[in-house]
């Protein structure tokens, strides 16, 4: 796993693949939101912090501000963790990008 923002990159570069499929749009706000389900199908997961706010990600059911901060901008890409992703916002909501294949 890692995170991309405009200053540093710290993960595997999305393939070609990935880039030419459709993704969905997730609104988080200030409640663990599922941002996507577990599927043991998954070769690789793209997110991306549309929004304003710092979205923090959980590898897991139940996030909080504990967790890993995704700022506005940030793009998080991996390619192993197949389980359930939940994220939360410590104020207002944000918008995450969502590419699974």
């Amino acid at each position: 796993m890692g995170v991309y923002n405009q200053v540093r990159w710290f993960a595997i570069k999305p393939s070609v693949k990935t880039a030419q499929c459709g993704g969905k749009k997730v609104t988080v706000g200030t409640t663990s939101t599922e941002i996507v389900a577990a599927n043991d199908k998954r070769t690789c997961l793209y997110l991306e912090n549309l929004g304003s706010e710092t979205c923090y990600i959980y590898l897991g059911d139940g996030a909080t501000t504990d967790h890993l901060p995704l700022l506005p901008g940030d793009i998080l890409v991996d390619d192993t963790y197949a389980g359930k992703i939940t994220g939360i916002c410590a104020s207002g909501s944000t918008t995450i990008y969502v590419i699974e294949e």
